[in-house]
C-alpha cells in the first residue's frame, strides 16, 4: 500500500508442534508462525465484504469458532504474553455474549465441530470456557454442557 506500512503475518497450523518456532517457507524467503487449532478456525469460513473505496469479498473465520479459538489459545499463552491473553479472553467473552443472544445456533455448531476433534482439544476448551465471567453463566453452561470430554 503506497505511503503506508503494511504488515502481513503468515500463519500455519501447529500440527502437534508446541515449540512456537516459525516454519520456514523457502519459496517466499520467510517463515510462518504456527498457530494451534488453526485448521479448526479456518474450517467453514464466512464470506464478508471489505469496503475501502470499493468492495472486495473475503473469507473470514466463523465468529463462533473465532471466539472459542481465542479462549483456548489464550488459556495456554506463556506468562510473558498474559496481557494479550487477557485481551483475547475479553474479546472472546464479548463475542460469545452477542452470539448467545442473537445466534445461539452458531455456538452450538462450533462446539459440535470441537466434539469431532481430539479429546485434548475438548478438555482445553472446557477449561477455558469455565473461566468465562459470571455474567455469561448461561452461555458458559450451555457450551460446557454441549462439549463432550469423554
Amino acid at each position: 500500500m503506497r505511503g503506508q506500512t503494511l504488515r502481513v503475518d503468515l500463519l500455519t497450523p501447529a500440527r502437534g508442534r508446541r515449540d512456537g518456532k516459525p516454519v520456514v517457507i523457502p519459496r517466499f524467503k520467510t517463515a510462518a508462525h504456527p498457530i494451534e487449532f488453526l485448521d479448526y478456525l479456518l474450517e467453514g469460513p464466512v464470506p464478508a465484504p471489505v469496503v475501502n473505496g470499493g468492495a472486495t469479498l473475503v473469507n473470514l473465520p466463523d465468529p463462533a469458532r473465532f471466539a472459542l479459538h481465542k479462549l483456548v489459545v489464550a488459556d495456554d499463552r506463556p506468562v510473558s504474553t498474559q496481557a494479550k491473553a487477557v485481551k483475547d479472553r475479553q474479546q472472546a467473552a464479548e463475542l460469545i455474549e452477542v452470539l448467545y443472544a442473537d445466534r445461539r445456533g452458531d455456538l452450538r455448531i462450533a462446539v459440535d465441530s470441537l466434539n469431532r476433534r481430539p479429546r485434548t482439544w475438548r478438555v482445553r476448551a472446557r477449561r477455558a470456557l469455565a473461566k468465562l465471567p459470571g455474567e455469561l453463566k448461561a452461555a458458559r453452561d450451555m457450551l460446557i454442557g454441549r462439549l463432550d470430554t469423554r
